[in-house]
């Protein structure tokens, strides 16, 4: 379940903004009556997540022909597991939680060369919570991954022609991740988990 509401600037206004209020829920199931090897063993995974965030954007103008845009949202996100192992006649359950609070943005400056050509640069930082992995068969497995903290510089140039029908545009990014959220197979378990890595990304 996903609800957004939002209250915007009109289309024509001087000074666009925008605000809002976002939940989301979710559950979830991934089972597996037995593994590919058949040892008749079997893993029973639920998952819940329930996020709640407000936010808000403006674009004002700060000169004839610059333009200074700021976002800003806050979010708080639960997130549980609950599992049940079975192997050997046995059954072992686990149970953890998680729960975090968190705030990204982004900031800009932009400025009309023409009317029809327009550069800019865009600082972001994003955020993504940690979490379980789908793949656990034995709690030692379930240990909750690290959230994720991505730091992005984007510049670039906009142009069209007078009549508005051809619009051209280009970018140069770079995106730096801490602790990203990967997948690792180990050849001797035949398990995979999610594991932490710090990333780099970055072109044209």
């Amino acid at each position: 379940l996903s609800q957004d509401i939002r209250l915007s600037s009109l289309p024509d206004a001087d000074i666009f903004w925008v605000a809002g209020v976002n939940l989301h829920h979710a559950d979830r199931s991934y089972d597996t009556p037995r593994n590919t090897y058949g040892t008749g063993s079997a893993t029973e995974r639920d998952f819940t997540t329930r996020r709640y965030a407000v936010y808000g954007e403006a674009t004002v103008p700060v000169a004839p022909r610059l333009k200074l845009t700021a976002g800003l949202r806050q979010a708080w996100e639960e997130k549980t597991y609950d599992a049940t192992y079975h192997g050997g006649g046995t059954a072992v359950s686990d149970a953890r939680d998680l729960s975090d609070a968190y705030t990204t943005g982004r900031l800009g400056l932009s400025y009309a060369v023409t009317p029809e050509t327009t550069i800019y640069a865009l600082a972001s930082r994003g955020y993504n919570p940690g979490g379980f992995s789908d793949y656990s068969t034995q709690p030692a497995d379930s240990v909750p991954y690290k959230p994720a903290v991505n730091r992005s510089i984007e510049a670039g140039v906009k142009t069209e022609t007078a009549d508005r029908r051809f619009q051209a545009s280009a970018a140069l990014f770079f995106n730096d991740v801490k602790n990203n959220h990967l997948l690792s197979y180990d050849p001797a378990t035949y398990v995979t988990n999610a594991v932490n890595a710090d990333t780099r990304s970055q072109g044209a």
